[in-house]
């Protein structure tokens, strides 16, 4: 296996180095496996890629945002309602996938309120002003990640907000074992680590384009306060971690993998528990 933590070549051009890494993603998941297969499926996300960054661009206008907001058909929307009208906080666990940014504004419509999104800086200071204007007009609460301690994000479930954390990306030091793709991984805990504290429940949550539509499909409520409440983190990160993959499998092409795969939480795989 190519080592995935390697820097891209010198000269190489941010376009050409994200192709590498999602074609090397999509080999270690199993998403595709003949190199026809592996190029189709690259070449298939760099097209969904260029048609996100251009309604991206357009999502402060709010004609446009409007527009689209339309298209999108939720699944599972009574788990999103009806932990909102408990009164309490709660965390959506969900993949880079999609238009999340239109996800998110509906969301926020739904509740009533711009749920607190942690962001990490990408090291591209006109990138980040492109995609900070676009996530505020969709309602994005932003927090930078240097930032969003658990005890800070805590105060903001304990007020009754809604917090989205992303799963498939790197989020603090604790990693917890489970089965992603076919094989043993780890991914992050924060969203565990912070339903404890907390005593908020997590939902996950996936947005994928589908004929036209943006389907939003919400997951059972897990942890605190739910049925599985006494269930152990490793039992509902395995969970998480199969929803993430079925959103994911629906979709691939609308997978967003960043170009520097460190960024990632799939990791190297780990040796199986005995």
């Amino acid at each position: 296996m190519a080592d995935r933590h390697k820097p891209a070549v010198r000269g190489s051009g941010w376009g050409l180095a994200k192709f590498r890494s999602t074609r090397q993603i999509y080999a270690e998941t199993g998403l595709a496996r003949s190199t026809w297969e592996l190029d189709r499926l690259a070449a298939e996300n760099a097209a969904y890629t260029l048609g996100y960054y251009r309604r991206l661009a357009c999502l402060v206008e709010p004609h446009y945002r409007g527009r689209l907001l339309r298209t999108i058909r939720p699944v599972g929307a009574e788990h999103l309602t009806g932990t909102h009208r408990q009164g309490c906080g709660f965390i959506l666990v969900a993949p880079h996938l999609g238009d999340f940014e239109l996800a998110v504004a509906w969301i926020a419509a739904e509740i009533g309120s711009a749920p607190v999104v942690p962001v990490a800086s990408l090291g591209r200071p006109l990138a980040q002003r492109a995609y900070a204007a676009a996530r505020r007009a969709c309602s994005f609460d932003l927090l930078d990640s240097e930032e969003a301690s658990l005890a800070g994000l805590s105060a903001k479930l304990q007020a009754g907000r809604a917090v989205i954390l992303t799963l498939d990306r790197r989020a603090g030091t604790r990693n917890l074992k489970a089965q992603l793709f076919s094989r043993p991984t780890q991914l992050p805990a924060a969203c565990l680590s912070l339903a404890r504290r907390a005593g908020a429940p997590l939902l996950s949550a996936a947005t994928w384009n589908s004929r036209g539509e943006r389907v939003l499909a919400f997951g059972e409520p897990l942890g605190p306060g739910t049925a599985s409440a006494r269930d152990h983190d490793g039992v509902l990160m395995q969970r998480l971690a199969d929803d993430l993959e079925a959103a994911i499998r629906v979709a691939p092409q609308q997978w967003h993998i960043p170009a520097r795969l460190e960024q990632l939480s799939i990791t190297e795989p780990v040796a199986p528990v005995r």
